[in-house]
């Protein structure tokens, strides 16, 4: 199974492009799309990257994390599952993943207690203290995974245009729905839909 432009627009929406390396909040050196390897090494102070070099180190990293989902996932999933645990295995990385409650659920094919198991990956290792610490940013992240994961959005956007009807229609319908179902303030996720 291959990420869609679904999933690769979420993990784009929380990795933006940075030209220059910088330190992610856990205190770890990443550059281009959130990687944390260029050129075969760990990336430096320093670091520099043009984005076309980037978007290559992404492909290949999402590749990497691809591989980690139908490795260690032994049911089946749709393509929202799949782009959600790839988006969370992308961030928290493959032997977090392959240990967390959200594989161990989905072996179980406890597919609702695996969403909610993705929540538990907001926090990030304080550098100084060494304490874990919630970070809205990731919360935030953990949040539109889950939502996706559970979503049946990409199918009934995919079913409109199979049926000749308009799937911005449906895009704005369910945005609208969101806001009134939720208390949370909603993701933007027409940002990740040519709409």
């Amino acid at each position: 199974m291959k990420t869609s432009q679904v999933g690769i627009g979420l993990i784009h929406s929380f990795e933006s492009y940075r030209s220059k390396a910088y330190k992610c909040p856990a205190g770890v050196w990443t550059i281009g799309w959130g990687s944390t390897r260029i050129y075969g090494r760990a990336v430096r102070a320093g670091d520099r990257i043009k984005k076309h070099v980037a978007d290559a180190q992404f492909s290949k990293d999402l590749h990497r994390f691809e591989q980690t989902i139908e490795h260690w996932v032994t049911v089946d999933l749709n393509e929202n599952q799949f782009d959600a645990l790839v988006s969370l295995c992308y961030n928290i990385g493959s032997r977090n993943f392959q240990t967390s409650s959200v594989v161990r659920y989905l072996c179980l094919v406890e597919y609702e207690k695996a969403a909610n198991s993705i929540l538990m990956w907001n926090k990030a290792r304080n550098v100084k203290t060494g304490k874990l610490r919630v970070l809205r940013g990731l919360t935030r992240r953990r949040e539109a995974e889950r939502e996706l994961f559970l979503s049946t959005f990409y199918y009934y956007s995919n079913c409109w245009a199979s049926m000749g009807l308009n799937p911005n229609k449906f895009v704005k319908w369910w945005h609208n729905w969101r806001q009134r179902h939720y208390e949370i303030k909603p993701f933007n996720m027409s940002a990740l839909y040519d709409v």
